[in-house]
């Protein structure tokens, strides 16, 4: 079975994706975590043009608030739940978001940036 990593922006946004279209778990500015996957559009985005090697450079990006300097722990908390096991019936759902130590808030989630 495919393990989801799943994340709820609020009233009007949410968004999954299978673990292994993640690309990266980044803190490159403070207070800020970025959370990269390859992109989940169609071939046909306008910002990068209609080829598969095309396609393959757009990615989706979901951006958090993060307690300030406290980078390198909230990455390690989202690599933690990403690699546990779990025990319960949706341990193939991973949700990231307030419910980690350190992250206050998801800022937003873009598809298909380039």
């Amino acid at each position: 079975m495919m393990k989801f990593i799943k994340v709820n922006g609020g009233a009007d946004s949410a968004y999954a994706a299978p673990l292994e279209n993640l690309l990266s778990v980044h803190a490159d500015t403070d207070a800020k975590l970025s959370v990269t996957f390859k992109s989940s559009l169609p071939l046909n985005l306008v910002t990068v043009g209609n080829s598969a090697a095309a396609a393959g450079k757009a990615y989706d990006e979901i951006i958090f608030s993060i307690t300030a300097d406290q980078e390198d722990e909230v990455v390690d908390a989202v690599l933690q739940m990403l690699t546990a096991v779990g025990t319960s019936k949706n341990n193939m759902i991973v949700e990231l978001g307030t419910a980690i130590t350190g992250i206050t808030a998801v800022d937003s989630i873009t598809l298909g940036v380039a």
